[in-house]
């Protein structure tokens, strides 16, 4: 799982994480990086905030990041299930 905030990563999801979860903390919409091999993407990463919206950070947490973790994807035979999520802020 990456996160901007693993603590607060870690406060929010505690009842539902496993061992199957490993908690990364990075910014997706930095720059490409090694995922490994991951079976699912849920791309979930959009501040909520509407000044957001006016600095561009919405737009480049959404995009830039949806565009790094295609991009930082093994090639695979079977590439893994990708949803995207996002707040209407964003349209």
């Amino acid at each position: 799982m990456l996160t901007r905030d693993k603590d607060s990563c870690k406060r929010a999801l505690s009842e539902s994480l496993t061992d199957a979860f490993t908690i990364i903390e990075t910014d997706i919409s930095r720059g490409k990086f090694d995922l490994g091999s991951v079976s699912h993407i849920i791309h979930a990463a959009t501040p909520a905030i509407s000044s957001g919206f006016v600095s561009g950070d919405i737009m480049r947490a959404s995009l830039d990041g949806a565009k790094n973790l295609i991009s930082s994807l093994p090639e695979a035979s079977m590439p893994p299930v990708f949803i995207n999520l996002s707040s209407g802020a964003v349209y």
